[in-house]
């Protein structure tokens, strides 16, 4: 069995962070205690064994809304 993470990178004031797509990613923010997840946090996660998928949206896309 595979295990794996699905998250997203957004870009807030020019700095990016990682948020949590789905519910054992949400449950590792909340873990950890903060929204987002830290590259100290994705390094722990993937230490457990799980792998992160990265969930990418083009420009054009999170501009209209979509």
């Amino acid at each position: 069995m595979s295990r794996s993470i699905t998250v997203k990178i957004k870009s807030v004031y020019g700095e990016e962070k990682v948020y949590p797509v789905c519910a054992d990613a949400q449950t590792f923010a909340d873990l950890a205690g903060t929204r987002t997840l830290t590259i100290g946090t994705i390094e722990q996660i993937k230490r457990l064994g799980y792998k992160v998928e990265l969930v990418t949206q083009s420009n054009l896309a999170s501009i209209l809304g979509a």
